[in-house]
C-alpha cells in the first residue's frame, strides 16, 4: 500500500501548479495586452449561455477604455430573448480580462481561456461552474478585433 500512494503528492502538486499556471498566463497576457493595446479599437463578440440574448454577435467600438457604440451585427442565431445586451453593459477588452480572472479564481469546475496571438486578449473563455449540473455553462468568443484610427 505504501507504493500505491507514491503518485499522490506529485499529482496534487501538478494540479495546484496547473491552477496557478492559468492565472500566471492571464497575468502575462494582460501585460502584453497593455503594452500593445491601441487606444481605440473595435471587435465583435458573442455570449453562449442559457440566458437572454445568448448567441447574438455584437460589434463594440471602444475609445480610451470606454464603449462608445455597440450594435448587433449577426443574429443568425438569436438565442432566448432576442438580441438583448448584457445586464452589466457591453464589454471592453479590459472587462473581458476581468471576466476571465473571475472565472479562473471563482471556484468553477472547468475554465479554459484562449488568447489572441497578436494583441494577447482573451479570444475565447469557456466556463463550467459545476460539471454535474446542466445548463450552467457559459462562454464568450471574440472575433474581428481591429485597431481604429492612429
Amino acid at each position: 500500500m505504501k507504493h500505491a500512494n507514491r503518485w499522490y503528492l506529485p499529482a496534487v502538486l501538478l494540479l495546484l501548479q496547473g491552477c496557478g499556471g492559468a492565472e500566471r498566463r492571464l497575468d502575462e497576457e494582460a501585460r502584453a495586452w497593455q503594452a500593445a493595446a491601441p487606444s481605440s479599437y473595435a471587435f465583435e463578440y458573442a455570449r453562449s449561455c442559457f440566458c437572454p440574448g445568448a448567441g447574438t454577435w455584437w460589434r463594440v467600438d471602444v475609445a480610451d477604455g470606454n464603449v462608445v457604440q455597440a450594435a448587433p451585427v449577426d443574429s443568425t442565431y438569436i438565442g432566448k430573448g432576442g438580441p438583448v445586451p448584457p445586464p452589466n453593459g457591453q464589454p471592453t477588452i479590459d472587462s473581458i480580462f476581468a471576466m476571465a480572472r473571475r472565472a479562473l479564481t471563482g471556484g468553477n469546475d472547468s475554465v479554459a481561456v484562449a488568447y489572441d496571438s497578436a494583441y494577447h486578449f482573451p479570444r475565447e473563455i469557456n466556463v463550467d461552474h459545476d460539471r454535474r449540473a446542466v445548463d450552467d455553462e457559459w462562454s464568450l468568443r471574440v472575433r474581428a478585433f481591429r485597431p481604429v484610427g492612429r
